[in-house]
């Protein structure tokens, strides 16, 4: 299981008050919703969960929800604004643990009636709050509500059946204010839960992204902190590695579970997927010497079987879909100074020795105590990569750390090249002089590449120990050379990264809970999709995600959020949608020029049909929907080039604005009346008096604030996906603008002028005759 504590002592306080009343214009809605959000599962769980919950709020599992006091929406913006009620009170470490609610206590923290605003313009939650802050005698306590979280709609699930409108697995991160409330212990820009909300009312999605949540997940049967879980791409599903003896899941592509292979499973991820010939090919903890092979079906597993036997435990375990070659590496003792290299294909395997210490560094040379060469048998729960590149060799990240002559520390994170068809032992394996970076206390121990680009990374969420390195694969040295140095603090918290069709890096950010698609060779944030339960991902070092050439991702994220304690490995699917647009034929061009030139009179013919229905006898009422139709049927007729329906919808135009409706009743002479009816009153809802016996406040005046202000991350604005750039071809031939005069004529007949310009702007590049009016 995994473990609760983890940041070490926090100690943080959080008051709140009620909030202002929301004043958009906007309809409002009967107060029938929740808000249920659990601020931060870790803190939930760090803290045993808060000291008392009322007012409005329950506590669910290892979250809150509040209730519903009034939401307005605002059609032109697309603006929500709900509020709730509810008290969050955390009492801990007190001077009389008995007595918490009377107790001094150094954790004081209370959040009251949070205030949700969800707009394209910024999106966010709100709340009134008072902290005690560790270690300082200060209060922060501000008489205004502040902005506790940022929110992030584009990961959101939005719903709106039978009046109900709900909103599920919005991103949340944290602001400047809400760190105060947390007494600055952790980083602005940090993720939160995700939050979640329904209300009866009104309600728009104004999302527009190419990138979809989809709402399906999937439960390792590991929890995410035992160790590293694998992920292999079967094409029909992915196939899931799993660490604490868990063995192994075959899971389809919708993320549901079609079945398990029990194995005693590590928590170093010692497995690889032949995909050319479906075998999985794994080591277990019975016998790490044995190299075991399964056939993967689409329904299942097959049998297990020993593939090879090692002379010693096996270290690392690759496969390269290439040279269809399976490739170990096994250090012969725990010094890890001497190893061999298992390879083969087809269930047909060698073993051969690999290069001594003195081999591979030449020049260089090793300390008397050398060290470890080949392992690292103290990089617990950390995966040594084994990972196939272009020129049919292998890229090696074992976390070596040799100790070189006249140099107090051990090198780290050296990288190596395998190629097992060598014949000589020092072509074997080669080092990577490029690899050798000057700092001599900073581990890059997570590694991802395409075959020629390399991002090397520590999980270190912390912006003064978090780095990472960019690196290019010269396959005619079998070297890398540096794109970048180490560079420290940028992006913190490298969960994993990932490749997609074109090459371009997607960081899997376990500080913010973003991916993040990055510039090939950089760290220049191109796009980023928030991840609900993305943050913490970083507990254990490179748990692979998959991204498939179709742009399908799956993407582990941890909840911790059920009340268990437990940190649950969650599969994620996302669904990116591909650059390659397909063509669009005349055929679908007419089609969409045509639902647009109708759009207009259609709709009025809509609108007025509805207020008829409301009021079935007005003569008034009758005429406006027997002009809407003559109109609607006029321009159809244009389009179709129908001359007879033309005349016909023409004359019946002429009797409508007449006032002759076809059924040939008189036009009443009573104009409609006006409506007498006053105009309703916005009802109120005021915030019921507390009945709750008073809490205690803290005694302490709020001293000045005399920490700097601590400047905001900056988050530049993604560029579009060039799916979504406006595509301008040049100007069509000839013979395709002659294909196109008479149907355009047509349109442009029906529409007039303006039609002219709403046609020309919506397809570029078209060429329309100079109009005659």
């Amino acid at each position: 299981m995994a473990s609760r504590f983890r940041r070490g002592t926090f100690i943080a306080a959080l008051t709140t008050t009620a909030l202002i009343p929301l004043t958009v214009s906007a309809s409002a809605a009967t107060a029938d919703g929740h808000l249920h959000w659990g601020i931060r599962a870790s803190f939930n769980s760090y803290t045993n969960g808060a000291t008392y919950v009322g007012d409005g709020a329950t506590r669910t599992d290892n979250g809150f929800d509040f209730e519903l006091t009034d939401v307005t929406f605002d059609k032109e913006s697309k603006r929500t604004e709900a509020q709730f009620n509810g008290t969050i009170l955390y009492r801990k470490y007190c001077q009389d643990a008995s007595q918490p609610m009377t107790s001094v206590c150094d954790l004081d923290l209370r959040f009251e009636d949070p205030k949700v605003v969800l707009s394209p313009a910024e999106s966010y939650l709100e709340a009134h709050v008072s902290s005690k802050q560790y270690l300082k005698n200060e209060i922060y306590a501000p008489k205004e509500a502040v902005k506790i979280a940022t929110l992030k709609p584009s990961s959101a699930t939005f719903t709106n059946e039978g009046g109900r409108v709900s909103w599920e697995n919005i991103a949340s991160t944290l602001t400047e204010e809400g760190n105060r409330m947390f007494s600055e212990f952790y980083s602005v820009g940090e993720g939160l839960d995700p939050v979640a909300l329904n209300y009866v009312g009104e309600g728009a999605t104004f999302v527009e992204s190419d990138i979809t949540l989809r709402t399906q997940t999937w439960n390792s049967h590991a929890d995410y902190d035992d160790g590293v879980h694998q992920l292999f791409d079967t094409g029909t599903g992915v196939l899931v590695g799993m660490p604490d003896g868990q063995g192994y899941a075959l899971i389809d592509n919708n993320l549901k579970e079609i079945a398990a292979l029990p194995a005693q499973t590590g928590n170093r991820g010692l497995a690889a997927y032949d995909s050319n010939h479906k075998v999985l090919y794994y080591v277990d903890e019975t016998d790490r010497a044995e190299l075991k092979a399964v056939d993967i079906t689409d329904s299942g597993f097959g049998t297990p079987r020993v593939a090879a036997t090692a002379s010693h435990d096996i270290y690392a375990v690759g496969y390269h879909p290439g040279t269809d070659v399976i490739a170990a590496i096994v250090p012969e003792d725990f010094s890890a100074r001497t190893a061999t290299l298992l390879s083969g294909s087809n269930g047909t395997f060698t073993e051969a020795p690999l290069p001594t210490g003195e081999q591979l560094f030449g020049d260089t040379r090793l300390d008397a105590e050398p060290g470890t060469i080949w392992a690292n048998d103290f990089a617990w729960k950390n995966q040594a990569e084994l990972l196939p590149m272009k020129d049919g060799t292998f890229l090696y990240n074992g976390s070596p750390e040799p100790y070189f002559e006249g140099e107090e520390l051990p090198t780290k994170s050296l990288l190596y090249s395998i190629k097992p068809d060598a014949t000589e032992v020092t072509e074997r394996a080669t080092f990577m002089k490029g690899s050798r970076y000057t700092s001599q206390s900073t581990y890059l121990d997570g590694l991802s590449t395409d075959g020629v680009h390399i991002y090397r990374f520590n999980s270190n969420p912390n912006p003064s120990a978090a780095a990472a390195q960019s690196l290019i694969y010269d396959p005619d040295t079998r070297d890398v050379k540096a794109e970048s140095e180490p560079t420290f603090g940028v992006l913190p918290g490298w969960a994993a990264v990932g490749f997609d069709a074109d090459g371009t890096p997607i960081q899997l950010n376990g500080s913010t809970g973003d991916l993040n698609w990055l510039q090939q060779g950089s760290f220049t944030v191109t796009k980023s999709f928030p991840l609900p339960n993305g943050r913490e991902t970083t507990n254990v070092t490179n748990n692979t995600f998959l991204v498939r050439k179709d742009g399908t991702m799956f993407v582990p994220t941890l909840d911790e959020s059920r009340g268990d304690w437990k940190e649950h490995y969650v599969l994620r699917r996302i669904d990116v949608a591909s650059e390659d647009t397909p063509a669009i034929s005349e055929e679908d061009n007419l089609a969409k020029l045509r639902k647009r030139a109708l759009a207009i009179p259609q709709k009025k013919l809509d609108d007025a049909t509805s207020a008829l229905a409301a009021d079935p006898t007005n003569a008034e009422l009758q005429r406006d929907v027997a002009i809407a139709q003559a109109e609607l049927d006029i321009a159809t007729a244009k389009l179709d080039n129908d001359a007879d329906k033309l005349a016909a919808a023409q004359q019946a135009l002429a009797k409508a604005q007449a006032g002759q409706p076809e059924s040939g009743k008189p036009k009443p002479e009573n104009p409609k009346p006006e409506n007498t009816q006053p105009n309703k009153p916005k009802p109120e809802n005021p915030k019921p008096e507390n009945t709750q016996p008073n809490k205690p406040k803290p005694e302490n005046p709020k001293p000045e604030n005399t920490q700097p202000n601590k400047p905001k991350p900056e988050n530049p604005k993604p560029e579009k996906p060039e799916s979504e750039k406006s595509s301008k071809p040049e100007s069509m031939s000839a013979s395709a603008t002659v294909a196109w005069i008479v149907p355009i004529l047509t349109l442009l007949a029906a529409l007039g002028s303006v039609g002219y310009a709403v046609i020309h702007g919506m397809i570029p590049g078209l060429k329309l005759p100079k109009l005659p009016f």
